[in-house]
């Protein structure tokens, strides 16, 4: 149990909250930050930013999506199952290329990272649809 003091409608939307803030940040981080930052943080950009840049829409988008889930969980129940599959299957994305490709420490903290969202997405709808079963 994630809680007892508030819903589970509420707790869930506060786990969709950190999602729409971590996708949020991230995508503008994506679009804003200079090399100099992502070069600090163990990650090569090269000449061409495309990629980057694609990766920030990427997370402004999904950002979209979590934030749909949050304000209507029930409606868009969909969304956050998905939002689940995203979190998960970046988070083995960045620990198999953490270990296989680019051993860089900021890529596995964010594979953990995405690990626990997707965990605690998990958790708290798997008790807002239990407990609404029963209503």
């Amino acid at each position: 149990m994630i809680g007892s003091t508030l819903g589970t409608r509420r707790q869930l939307q506060g786990i969709l909250f950190l999602l729409v803030i971590h996708s949020t940040a991230t995508g503008f981080g994506l679009f804003l930050l200079p090399e100099k930052w992502f070069q600090f943080l163990g990650l090569e950009v090269g000449l061409q930013r495309f990629f980057v840049s694609q990766g920030g829409v990427f997370h402004l988008l999904m950002a979209g999506a979590y934030l749909a889930g949050m304000l209507h969980p029930r409606r868009f129940v969909v969304l956050v199952k998905y939002a689940i599959v995203v979190k998960v299957c970046a988070a083995v994305f960045l620990i198999f290329y953490f270990l296989f490709v680019h051993g860089v420490v900021f890529i596995l903290l964010n594979g953990v990272i995405d690990a626990c969202l997707g965990w605690l997405v998990w958790i708290g709808l798997r008790q807002f649809l239990n407990e609404n079963d029963h209503d």
